[in-house]
């Protein structure tokens, strides 16, 4: 190294004369024509054909004039403690001219040779290089982030090594400030779309595979680590989410069917669009299904599931994927999407409890540092100035402050600080849970939620509730309704729940004022099976009210039971007097207290008097005639006597004249057989018929004629 060029401020990348002209003309026409290249491209170059100057934090160091002109294929600082070298190799492909700058602990830099030559002769050097749309055009340089295994590439250089600050201006250039000597540009059109690739874009679009894991496939029905089936459609969907679109699925959405509803109550987008990454589900009126969405590709929707129905109606518990029509679902549910797939979809926009949105392009208005880690104290690998933006994937609260994040072409996470928010209040929620009133007979019981606080407001109490059996095909979310003590209650009876038995099971959420549902805790309960005594056929007759002066009386039918139910009560009931040519089949009529009751008039069985047939018939629930019992009652009236209301009555034999209708009332006179007597009033009292009339005296007389 000429020690008389060493420490020396010189002008870079500028046409001077110096004694090797012509060295500089062919290196410039060596140089013309090479191709821009974008901020932060991560491209692959074997170390053997890799044309490539490895400056470790630029050091103030010039090469000699003799050794550039030298060889046009290398240039070698002989420097113990640093080594540039450029190896040529002309095949090298526009893809792979990649630069990568590293301070420490900041980045390296390595820079194709077909991209930049460092003038090192004297302080005159200088060089020109052309590029096909401008006669003097910016030099562009790929910035490549790097992992700390690439630290080691110039260990040599270390002891002389400053922290420098790396930042990307708006004046599109890469400044060492600490050294001022280095200054490569930087084409901020170029740069600034492929910055990062977005974080979730996996396979572009195509199936992932089956990447359940085996003890679950290979043990279906058991719990999973959210609480579903294992081996089901819901169980592979949950894992699915969790692997690739990184995201937890809530507990206790219900089968595949319910999925839908659940997941929009609790806030998140369902509607008919699909997108990669998102959950189809449809709704069958049973248990349902639910599907991975791995692409989406005009009308149809390419689909991974679990436990796919057979013809015959049993599940296989294990992968398939195929293509559906779009419409073959009833909904498609966006936890959190993923970019890729033919057609693009908005994405999802869970709340982080920030203001920007989950993904996106950010435009800078002031500078910002980009971090390895959502930390304040992290130091900054690099900055983006005003002007300036990057498309990023992910957003977080941490530190107080609401980032952004994007995976660099390194493959490494990194993180910008975008907002200052203020301590948020972690919510503290309390609640405990009672059950009262439970009545195993009737399958009821109430959950009453006592204690209830909240230091974030309180929306909304809801309990979702279900039985042990089958899953969770009978949950019900329920809201609960705030009693005049402060208290929560709701009622729950099983008939609602598929008349399940057994095991139920109870949580408790709370919506606090920003919409956010809390989990607060959860119980269980029995409802015991009960022993229902055998059923026998059984049915009581009772006759009442039986008035023998009107020939009517009635028939009540207590302890109605069947063992196979009662549809229908029938009492046929006939006189014996000739056969049954009077019958007739009454139908019960049902009383308030249970009882069954037929009313019966004698005039309806052609006034028959004597012995009654009443016979008992159920008709159950399967339409069977079964006959229960009998009984019999005898009928005694008084018939009417064929006369008119008034007129004269002509005497058969004595009858006698008294002062009231009673048999025990005194005779006053009598009548004999022939005698006649004018009347103008017929009446039945004390079991007889009697007319009566005014006598001379103008008292009225009464004479019994039955």
């Amino acid at each position: 190294m000429n020690n008389q060029f060493f420490n020396k401020e010189v002008q870079r990348f500028s046409i001077r004369k110096y004694s090797f002209g012509a060295a500089s003309v062919l290196l410039g026409c060596f140089l013309f024509g090479i191709t821009n290249v974008s901020a932060d491209e991560n491209s692959t170059a074997t170390i053997s054909t890799a044309t490539e100057i490895m400056a470790s934090h630029y050091e103030k160091t010039m090469t000699s004039n003799s050794e550039n002109s030298t060889n046009n294929n290398s240039v070698v600082d002989r420097n113990n403690s640093d080594t540039t070298s450029v190896i040529d190799n002309t095949q090298s492909k526009n893809e792979e001219k990649a630069a990568t700058i590293q301070t420490k602990p900041v980045e390296n830099v390595s820079i194709s040779k077909n991209e930049v030559l460092s003038s090192t002769s004297t302080p005159n050097d200088s060089v020109e290089s052309k590029n096909n749309s401008t006669t003097t055009s910016m030099l562009s340089t790929k910035v490549k982030e790097t992992d700390d295994s690439n630290k080691d590439i110039s260990s040599s250089t270390t002891s002389s090594i400053q922290k420098k600050d790396i930042r990307i201006s708006k004046d599109d250039s890469l400044v060492d400030e600490n050294s001022g000597e280095i200054k490569e540009m930087v084409t901020k059109p170029t740069f600034t779309p492929k910055i990062v690739r977005h974080a979730l874009v996996i396979n572009n679009g195509s199936v992932i595979g089956d990447d359940y894991p085996a003890a679950w496939r290979n043990n279906p029905n058991q719990a999973d680590t959210w609480g579903y089936a294992t081996g089901n459609c819901t169980s592979f969907v949950a894992n699915r989410l969790h692997n690739i679109n990184h995201f937890e699925v809530p507990r206790a959405l219900g089968n595949g069917g319910q999925w839908g509803n659940s997941a929009r109550r609790l806030g998140y987008r369902v509607d008919n669009v699909p997108a990669r990454g998102s959950v189809a589900y449809y709704n069958d009126g049973s248990y349902g299904h639910v599907a991975w969405v791995a692409d989406v590709s005009g009308n149809n929707v390419v689909i991974e599931e679990y436990n796919w129905a057979r013809a015959n109606g049993t599940f296989d518990y294990s992968y398939h994927t195929r293509t559906q029509p779009i419409s073959a679902y009833t909904g498609y549910i966006h936890f959190k999407d993923l970019a890729g797939g033919s057609t693009p979809s908005e994405p999802t926009k869970p709340n982080t409890g920030g203001t920007l949105p989950s993904s996106g392009t950010y435009h800078f208005t002031d500078r910002r540092g980009v971090k390895a880690e959502p930390k304040i104290s992290s130091p900054d690998l690099a900055y983006y100035d005003n002007g300036y933006s990057v498309t990023y994937d992910k957003t977080l609260i941490a530190d107080n402050y609401e980032w952004i994040s994007y995976v660099s072409y390194s493959g490494n996470r990194r993180y910008i600080a975008i907002n200052k928010i203020a301590t948020p209040t972690t919510p503290v929620v309390k609640g405990t849970i009672n059950i009262q009133n439970k009545n195993d007979q009737a399958g009821t019981f109430d959950v009453v939620i006592t204690n209830v606080s909240s230091n974030s407001g309180l929306k909304e109490v809801q309990v979702p509730t279900w039985s042990t059996q089958n899953g969770q095909d009978d949950i019900i979310w329920y809201r609960a309704t705030k009693q005049n003590d402060g208290t929560y209650k709701v009622s729950v009876n099983i008939h609602d729940h598929k008349n399940n038995r057994g095991e139920y099971n109870i949580h408790l959420y709370y919506v606090i004022d920003n919409g956010k549902q809390i989990g607060v805790g959860g119980t269980k309960t029995t409802i015991a099976e009960v022993q229902t005594p055998a059923v026998t056929l059984t049915g009581t007759i009772n006759i009442q009210n039986k008035n023998n002066q009107t020939g009517t009386f009635d028939v009540v039918i207590s302890n109605v039971a069947s063992p196979n139910g009662v549809k229908e009560v029938k009492v046929p009931i006939w006189a014996s007097q000739n056969g049954q040519d009077d019958i007739i089949w009454y139908r019960a009529t049902k009383q308030n207290d249970g009882t069954y009751k037929v009313s019966v008039r004698a005039s309806d069985h052609k006034n028959y008097q004597g012995e009654y047939n009443i016979h008992l018939y159920y008709v159950q629930n399967d339409g069977k005639l079964v006959g229960v019992t009998g009984t019999k009652t005898d009928v005694h009236f008084v018939v009417k006597p064929a006369i008119p209301d008034k007129g004269v009555y002509t005497f058969t034999g004595r009858a006698s004249i008294k002062a009231e209708p009673k048999t025990s009332s005194p005779e006053l006179a009598y009548y004999d057989a022939g005698n006649t007597v004018n009347y103008d009033k017929v009446l039945f009292a004390d079991g007889h018929y009697w007319i009566s009339y005014l006598s001379f005296s103008g008292n009225r007389r009464y004479i019994s004629i039955v």
